[in-house]
Order: structure tokens, then C-alpha cells, then sequence
């Protein structure tokens, strides 16, 4: 258990100061592009892999491409129509649009979120409404610190009227349509499974919270905070206690 406890604190520290010192320091947009693309790429590995490992990996892996997929696609409609999300606008700091419109990185970032809120909410809910609907709440919740945060990061903006931190309310209502339909899709592949699945597939989710929440704090978007600090200690809580119980059940 001290094992874990020390990587988790060593992930959080080394993490959170990747988040700052890329304010502090910024780096050229070409070069930013490429890092920021392979730290997300890096971000997202351990949901995937849990996921293959929870449900086998040739189910894990038409349900990571099929969540990639309706990412681009959504993603791609939202920004030709600006439904759900209203109407925004990406910066030059994102980088290897397809069809000079939809980012990349938003599969590596969309889908790691979908498969961590589920989780969640199946360690909580066995009705599947209840699970889509708390996962739908918690995915909501996350982008309450991710959207604020980028745009912060003048990684992209809106127009329109705001609602929090220069965000239109019509993109948190955008990502309940977004997020039960992702939910939706990836219990199709998930329903079936039985015992559960180790909450290290979490992980991922994890490392976004604090990253973002990191920003989001040294921005002061102080909202986005007391969103983000309490929903990264209920995960760490979730690991700790899975830990705690693995060692007694050893014994």
C-alpha cells in the first residue's frame, strides 16, 4: 500500500507541475502542439488499458475505436452547427485537425473521461438508468474545471453569452447529450461484466482532474477548484481504500 501511496503522490506532484510550468514557461505554438498532444496520448493510456483488461482486449479495443469515432464525429457537428456546445472557435495552440476542423486530441481526451465516469458510477449504481445518469452528472462535473481551464489556456473560445469563466451554459448542456450518449455507447461493450473491474482504470480520469484543477488554480477560477480538489481526493479515497481492502482479503 505504501507503494501505491507514494506513486500516487509522486504522479500528482510530477503532474501539477507539468500543468503550471507550462504556463509559466510557455513554449513555441509547433513545439506545444507536439508536447501537449503527447502528454494527453500519455494521459489517456491507462484507461485503455484497464478497459482491455476489464473486458477483454478485443472488446476494449472496438470500444476505444467506436469512442473515438463518435468523439470526431460529435465534435465535427458541434463545430459546423454550434449544437449542442454553441458556437466556438479552436486557437492555433491545437494542433493535427482532421478535415482542417476537428482536433485529435479530442478522442484522447473525450473518451479516457466517458470510461472513467461510467466506472464510477457503476462502482456505485447496478441500475443501468442510475449509472448513465450519474455518469452523465460526474462527466459534467469534470468539464466544469477541463472547459474553464482551456479556455483559459486561450486553447479555444466561445461566443455568445457566458455562464461561467467565459463558457456558455449551452456547453455543459451540450456535454449531457454528449456524455449519456458516450456513456450509453460504451456500456453496450461493458454491461455484461460481472465482477468488478480494478479502479486503477480511474487512473486516467485522475491525472486529468489534477492537471486541470492545477490550472484552474493558478488561474483562480476558484468555481472550477472547489470542484475539481474534492472530486481528486474522492478518487484518491477510492484508491486508498481499494488498496486497504486487497491487503486484508491477503491476509
Amino acid at each position: 500500500m505504501l507503494k501505491k501511496i507514494l506513486f500516487l503522490i509522486t504522479l500528482t506532484f510530477f503532474v501539477s507541475f507539468a500543468a503550471y510550468t507550462s504556463i509559466l514557461f510557455p513554449l513555441p505554438a509547433d513545439i506545444y502542439q507536439i508536447v501537449s498532444t503527447i502528454a494527453l496520448v500519455l494521459f489517456s493510456l491507462p484507461s485503455f488499458y484497464f478497459l482491455s483488461k476489464s473486458i477483454g482486449l478485443r472488446k476494449g479495443v472496438i470500444a476505444i475505436s467506436l469512442l473515438f469515432l463518435f468523439a470526431l464525429s460529435f465534435e465535427y457537428f458541434a463545430i459546423k452547427t454550434g449544437f449542442p456546445y454553441g458556437h466556438f472557435t479552436y486557437s492555433d495552440r491545437i494542433g493535427f485537425l482532421l478535415f482542417d476542423t476537428v482536433p485529435l486530441f479530442v478522442s484522447f481526451a473525450w473518451t479516457p473521461l466517458i470510461i472513467g465516469s461510467l466506472f464510477l458510477a457503476k462502482m456505485f449504481q447496478r441500475n443501468l438508468v442510475m449509472i448513465l445518469l450519474l455518469s452523465t452528472i460526474l462527466l459534467v462535473l469534470a468539464d466544469f474545471i477541463l472547459d474553464p481551464g482551456a479556455v483559459a489556456l486561450t486553447y479555444w473560445s466561445y461566443s455568445g453569452i457566458f455562464f461561467l469563466y467565459s463558457v456558455p451554459l449551452s456547453n455543459f448542456l451540450g456535454w449531457i447529450l454528449s456524455g449519456f450518449m458516450g456513456s450509453a455507447l460504451l456500456t453496450l461493450f461493458t454491461r455484461d461484466k460481472q465482477e468488478a473491474p480494478s479502479p486503477w482504470i480511474l487512473l486516467s480520469l485522475y491525472i486529468m482532474l489534477v492537471y486541470w484543477t492545477t490550472i484552474t488554480i493558478t488561474f483562480q477560477l476558484w468555481i472550477s477548484v472547489l470542484i475539481g480538489i474534492p472530486f481528486i481526493f474522492f478518487l484518491l479515497y477510492l484508491f486508498l481504500e481499494n488498496s486497504t481492502k486487497a491487503k486484508k482479503s491477503a491476509l
